[in-house]
């Protein structure tokens, strides 16, 4: 029985890790952060923890979910960052669209000072690479790498 708990334990521990993302101002309200680091827990679950600590200190955190459909408001971030051309966006009332070979996510996270801070992205299905957009609630907008 001990074995069999080691042997859980150590797949655990390999399986969920520690990641960084990037987010990168877009405009003048977040180019006075300058670029910031999220770290977040990659449990091969598509769910997980997620933390951004502001340069005055504030930390933000939450959770992200990736999923393979989206609620219908899915993709307002993303084109305030990139724009509305493409085939992600369009008029539409329809629950869900997708990007081929990719999963769909978003993540919410509060601060203790009072800030907010909600990412949408797109992670491919096999690299594991993805990008998107988050949005605070001062308005301030990023471009999410990771």
């Amino acid at each position: 029985m001990k074995k069999l708990a080691l042997l859980v334990f150590v797949l655990l521990f390999l399986v969920a890790c520690t990641k960084y993302a990037r987010l990168y101002p877009v405009n003048d309200l977040a180019s006075t952060t300058g670029v910031l680091k999220a770290k977040y827990i990659e449990s091969g679950t598509g769910y997980g923890e997620i933390t951004i600590v502001m340069p005055d200190g504030e930390t933000l955190s939450g959770e992200y979910t990736t999923g393979h459909s989206i609620y219908i408001g899915f993709g307002n971030i993303l084109s305030n960052v990139y724009g509305t051309e493409g085939s992600a966006f369009r008029t539409s009332t329809a629950p869900s669209f997708r990007l081929s070979g990719t999963s769909p996510g978003i993540a919410t996270l509060y601060g203790d000072s009072g800030t907010m801070m909600q990412c949408e992205y797109f992670i491919g299905n096999r690299a594991g690479k993805g990008r998107g957009a988050c949005k605070k609630n001062d308005g301030s907008l990023y471009r999410l790498e990771f």
